[in-house]
């Protein structure tokens, strides 16, 4: 038999009070992190988010020279985690397959 959940918790879990703090750190360090058009500012970046449930909010990390990267936040955040670390390891970028070497990988 499955038990509902006590209304104190669902009412918990469905407020718009619970902030959730982020902290997005990337390699290289000073990357920028946007949510849609805004600059959130250069990693590492703390970011309060008022988790809802089953919401993704994405932010994108980029650096000239790298790969943009997309990170949703929100939804996996829980009930329980306060404060959650992300790492971005940022790869850079390069023109179609083919057309670099090995060492270019290095650079």
């Amino acid at each position: 038999m499955v038990r509902p959940l006590p209304l104190s918790l669902l009412a918990l879990a469905l407020g718009s009070g619970c902030v959730r703090h982020v902290t997005i750190t990337s390699d290289p360090l000073g990357a920028s992190v946007y949510r849609g058009h805004q600059a959130l500012g250069p990693t590492p970046v703390d970011l309060e988010l008022v988790w809802v449930p089953l919401l993704s909010q994405p932010v994108r990390v980029a650096v000239a020279g790298y790969r943009g990267v997309k990170v949703p936040l929100g939804r996996h955040l829980g009930l329980l985690r306060h404060k959650t670390t992300h790492e971005v390891i940022l790869i850079r970028a390069h023109g179609p397959s083919g057309t670099w070497g090995p060492d270019d990988a290095g650079k």
